[in-house]
C-alpha cells in the first residue's frame, strides 16, 4: 500500500528542515524544537511521524543507504564504489554533513553498511595477502574507506571519483 501524499510531504519537510539545522549545528546540539520550528509543523504532528530525533535520523539512514549502497546487476565492483562516492558528493549537503559531523550513530550504520555490502567482495577479489590475520583486514578495509572519503569531501575536487577509487583499490591490493 502507498505512503499518502500529505504523509510523504510532511516527512520531506521535517527530513529537509533536520538536514538544513544539521549543517548549522552538530547533531547533538539539534532539538526536537528546532525541527519543529523550521519545518513548521507542529510538535503532535512531529511526534505522529517519528518518536525522537533518533528514529528520525535511523529512518533518514535507512532511506539514504537504501540509495546509496544500491548495486546495479552490471556494474562492475569499482564502477558500484564510485557510485557511493559519487552519492555522497552529489549530496555533500545532506549525506557528508553527517559523515563530517562524526555522528556515532550514522557512523555505526555506515560502518555496517560496509562490512555488508562492500567488505566481502574487497576481501575475496582484492586483498591478495590472505596471511594477515582477516579482523585485522576488516577493520582497516572498511575505517580506510570511511577516512577516504571523509577525506577526499574535504579537498574539493582535488582527484576525481575514479581516481579517488583507483588509489584506494591499489592502496588495498598493495599495487
Amino acid at each position: 500500500m502507498a505512503v499518502d501524499r500529505r504523509i510523504q510531504k510532511t516527512r520531506k519537510i521535517i527530513y529537509e528542515a533536520f538536514l538544513e539545522i544539521l549543517n548549522e549545528k552538530g547533531y547533538d546540539q539539534i532539538r526536537v524544537q528546532d525541527i519543529i520550528d523550521l519545518a513548521n509543523v507542529g510538535r503532535s504532528t512531529f511526534y505522529q511521524h517519528y518518536e525522537s530525533k533518533e528514529v528520525l535520523l535511523d529512518q533518514l539512514c535507512q532511506e539514504l543507504f537504501h540509495h546509496i549502497f544500491y548495486q546495479e546487476e552490471d556494474s562492475s565492483f569499482k564502477d558500484y564504489l564510485v557510485h557511493i562516492v559519487m552519492h555522497f558528493k552529489k549530496n555533500k549537503d545532506r549525506v557528508a554533513s553527517l559523515l563530517l559531523s562524526n555522528n556515532p550513530y550514522f557512523l555505526l550504520h555506515l560502518k555496517a553498511e560496509l562490512e555488508h555490502d562492500v567488505y566481502p567482495v574487497l576481501y575475496q577479489n582484492y586483498v591478495k595477502d590472505k596471511k594477515i590475520p582477516e579482523p585485522f583486514i576488516h577493520q582497516f578495509v572498511v575505517s580506510s574507506f570511511i577516512e577516504t572519503l571523509k577525506w577526499w569531501l574535504h579537498q574539493r575536487d582535488m582527484i576525481s571519483e575514479e581516481e579517488l577509487i583507483t588509489y584506494y583499490l591499489q592502496m588495498i591490493t598493495n599495487n
